[in-house]
């Protein structure tokens, strides 16, 4: 019988989301900021050891050089910059993007939480803005809803890690990808940067080649 890897670990942060679901569900607003920092500095410590921060900031230069002059650009010729520094990012880094195909049960996790926002939030959002037209309105979610997105986050959450266990996949390994899933994807829209050849800016730099599996556990 095979064995599943990392179960401590895997089943320590799953518990830690059950705390802060449980806390959503009891409406209990002291429980929910205990487990949400208790969730918070946990996940910080994954981050850290999953080398998903030390990747961000490997990323950071880039980001940073085709921000500024992208803004520079706008003063010149105004927000037709922003759309070749889209098209420019979008060229750069095309090859890059299909490195998420490799890692399609993270984009149904992902996606999944895309429609609840925008069934929940957005959808929400519009048709309060409609019916108040002219008015100055404010938005609160309810709490069926808080509690609803508690609980659809945490199963797919455990269905996701659950998945990635039972596949061999290091925990490690799930988290890194879990958090640098729609960071790199931002990144990769934005930073056009990586076309510049130059060392720590170049996306050969600090991705790789275009085959490179730039999300896989860095040893």
């Amino acid at each position: 019988m095979k064995k599943n890897v990392d179960e401590g670990w895997y089943s320590y942060f799953l518990w830690v989301n059950w705390l802060v679901t449980y806390a959503t569900l009891r409406l209990d607003s002291m429980l929910v900021l205990i487990g949400s920092a208790i969730y918070g500095l946990i996940s910080f410590y994954i981050a850290c050891w999953s080398k998903s921060i030390q990747f961000c900031l490997k990323l950071l230069p880039g980001i940073l050089l085709s921000m500024y002059l992208t803004l520079k650009s706008t003063a010149l010729i105004g927000g037709t910059a922003f759309g070749i520094a889209l098209i420019a990012a979008l060229y750069g880094n095309r090859k890059r993007f299909k490195m998420y195909g490799k890692y399609k049960p993270f984009i149904v996790f992902y996606g999944i939480h895309v429609v609840m926002w925008i069934g929940f939030v957005v959808i929400s959002f519009i048709s309060l803005m409609l019916d108040n037209f002219g008015q100055r309105v404010t938005y609160t979610t309810p709490d069926w809803v808080d509690i609803t997105w508690a609980i659809l986050t945490c199963l797919t959450l455990c269905w996701l890690l659950h998945r990635e266990q039972t596949n061999g996949r290091r925990f490690w390994e799930t988290m890194r990808v879990l958090y640098l899933f729609p960071v790199v994807f931002a990144i990769l829209l934005i930073d056009w940067a990586t076309l510049i050849p130059i060392k720590f800016i170049s996306g050969k730099s600090i991705l790789g080649d275009d085959e490179h599996d730039y999300f896989a556990w860095e040893d």
